[in-house]
C-alpha cells in the first residue's frame, strides 16, 4: 500500500473508534413513576448517557433508589428518594422520599435536596 492510501485506511479506522467511543445520549421523554406504596406517582427524566446515567425529577432534583429499604428483593419495591452526594462524589439516598411535582416545597429548607446533582466520573 502506498503512504496515501495507508494513510486514509489509519484516519478511516480512527474515526469508526471514535464514533464508537461516544455515549449515546439517554431517552429525554419524561416517564411516569409509582412508588410501592402504589399511590405516590411522579414524572421523571433519564438524563446520562449509557456509561454515566441519572434520573431527575421535571423540576431538576435528582433522585435514587434507595436499595436499603426494599421490602421485597426486586428492585420495584425500593423507594425513589431524593439524591445528595456520597463521600466519594457517588449519588447516594437522602432519607427523604420523592414527592408528586411541587411537594418539594413541603420539605424543610434545612433537609431540602439540591437541584442538578450529577454522578461522579
Amino acid at each position: 500500500m502506498s503512504g496515501t492510501r495507508m494513510a486514509v485506511f489509519a484516519l478511516l479506522q480512527w474515526t469508526t473508534l471514535v464514533a464508537f467511543a461516544q455515549g449515546v445520549p439517554a431517552n429525554p421523554f419524561p416517564v411516569w413513576i409509582t412508588q410501592p406504596d402504589g399511590e405516590t406517582k411522579f414524572q421523571a427524566r433519564n438524563k446520562g448517557d449509557e456509561r454515566r446515567a441519572w434520573k431527575e425529577t421535571l423540576d431538576g432534583y435528582t433522585i435514587v433508589r434507595n436499595k436499603s429499604n426494599c421490602t421485597r428483593t426486586d428492585e420495584n419495591s425500593c423507594w425513589w428518594e431524593y439524591a445528595v452526594k456520597g463521600p466519594r462524589g457517588e449519588l447516594v439516598p437522602s432519607g427523604v422520599p420523592v414527592l408528586p411535582k411541587g411537594s418539594v416545597e413541603e420539605i424543610p429548607f434545612e433537609v431540602r435536596p439540591p437541584k442538578g446533582l450529577r454522578p461522579a466520573k
